[in-house]
């Protein structure tokens, strides 16, 4: 067997990003897939800001999620301390 420092950089390389790729493609081709991804972080951003702020503020229970409320949270948190900003017109 040849040593490790006889490899070429980029076999290495290889091996090291297909044992970060493959378990994760494996993930998302045997599971359904619910990340972020088109305009979920938009409905991400609108409910922190929005409905999870106020209640936060309010210091009542906020309305139900689509997904755990962990990133929202953080955003609602942090919107405490720096403010809202500017929303786009869109919203």
């Amino acid at each position: 067997m040849a040593s490790p420092s006889s490899r070429p950089i980029w076999f290495m390389a290889i091996v090291v990003g297909a044992l970060a790729v493959v378990p994760v493609a494996l993930l998302i081709a045997t599971h359904a897939w619910s990340g972020l991804y088109g305009q979920d972080a938009y409905f991400y951003q609108a409910y922190a800001t929005g409905e999870l702020r106020a209640a936060l503020l309010d210091l009542r229970a906020p309305a139900p999620f689509t997904w755990p409320p962990g990133y929202p949270m953080l955003v609602a948190l942090t919107s405490l301390v720096t403010g809202l900003g500017q929303r786009p017109a869109s919203w």
